[in-house]
């Protein structure tokens, strides 16, 4: 296996809020590898607030709640939802949750596996403000209309982090 040949660049979603400078919290991203569809559902059936989810490969999803949080509140919510623990563990001590967004693509630029895929939306009532941000992304880069539930939080924020970052292929992780 060349090591070099299985190293991807992907783009990605931070889970930091901000308002100006001042950080106000994280959203909740969720990480779900080899997991039926309607067991993702039962996991997140009660979150409080706006979730999306998105196919991020055949048997892969992700999820995205988003409820504002502190980093514990944040950090133990995912360990209730069975959250890949790798990425979730890694995520809680680098202070950031991170998921894709774009397609992988390897080092010469081709596609090794496209962007996650369309997304569905679904809300549970709460007081808990929601990451403007975070929504703007969904709606303009995704083109997706929350007309039904948008009136129905409070959001703050200003900003979120959109980052580059490397990754590797499904053949070198089932190598690790």
């Amino acid at each position: 296996m060349n090591l070099e040949s299985e190293i991807l660049e992907t783009v990605g979603i931070s889970s930091k809020v901000f308002r100006g400078d001042n950080f106000l919290g994280h959203i909740l991203l969720l990480d779900y590898d080899h997991m039926e569809k309607v067991r993702v559902l039962r996991n997140i059936a009660e979150l409080p607030g706006i979730s999306i989810l998105r196919p991020s490969s055949a048997t892969g999803w992700h999820v995205w709640n988003l409820t504002i949080r502190t980093r514990d509140e944040t950090g133990l919510l995912g360990l209730k939802m069975w959250s890949d623990a790798l990425h979730h563990a890694v995520s809680y001590q680098r202070s950031n949750w991170i998921l894709r967004i774009g397609p992988k693509l390897d080092q010469k630029n081709s596609e090794y596996k496209p962007a996650p895929g369309n997304i569905e939306v679904f809300s549970n009532d709460t007081l808990q403000a929601q990451s403007l941000p975070h929504l703007q992304i969904l709606k303009t880069r995704f083109q997706y209309r929350f007309t039904k539930i948008e009136n129905r939080f409070q959001f703050a924020g200003d900003r979120t982090l959109l980052e580059t970052y490397m990754t590797v292929s499904d053949e070198l992780k089932k190598e690790l």
